[in-house]
């Protein structure tokens, strides 16, 4: 997430012009489907994202925000909530989940100077949450390893075996 000077506004002299900045803040509901938001992004001081029978996945990688705190409300039934940021960037993450996990994977770096403090309200009705640090590995949730263990394995091949039927005619005897 890159701090965006006063006054920064896309083509201005402070962004190149080869790389324009999208929407201003994302979808704010989607029922059956997912909501994406990634690459170059100026996201306003509230980000609201609501998703039923869909995922919500914030990168915020490229995102530009001019604000001191970026406040972002998710919210999803039968639904996932994923917010990629980038690595020293401070989250604070609250809400609620039912029947789902909640992990904040941060990389263990001290806050960048002038970056947002993130501040995340997600709400999950039967999905997780997750924030990722870029860089810090993705682990399988609770529900996804508890399903793999009771998973019956993959099925093997069998050996090949000539299929065994009637004698060819001509060796039949006639009567």
């Amino acid at each position: 997430m890159r701090a965006c000077p006063s006054g920064c506004h896309p083509g201005s002299g402070n962004l190149p012009a080869a790389a324009p900045v999208g929407m201003s803040t994302p979808p704010v509901f989607s029922l059956f489907g997912d909501i994406v938001v990634s690459g170059r992004w100026r996201a306003a001081d509230e980000v609201r994202v609501r998703t039923v029978f869909g995922d919500a996945k914030l990168d915020l990688a490229e995102a530009i925000s001019d604000d001191d705190v970026l406040h972002l409300r998710c919210a999803t039934t039968f639904g996932d909530i994923s917010v990629q940021v980038p690595a020293g960037v401070e989250v604070e993450l609250t809400g609620l989940s039912v029947f789902g996990d909640r992990r904040l994977e941060l990389a263990p770096l001290p806050r960048i100077t002038g970056s947002p403090l993130i501040r995340l309200h997600a709400s999950t009705v039967f999905g997780d949450v997750r924030v990722r640090s870029a860089g810090v590995p993705q682990v399988a949730s609770l529900w996804r390893r508890a399903l793999d263990r009771l998973s019956p394995p993959p099925p093997t091949a069998l050996p090949h075996r000539p299929r065994q039927g009637p004698s060819d005619a001509s060796s039949v005897e006639q009567r």
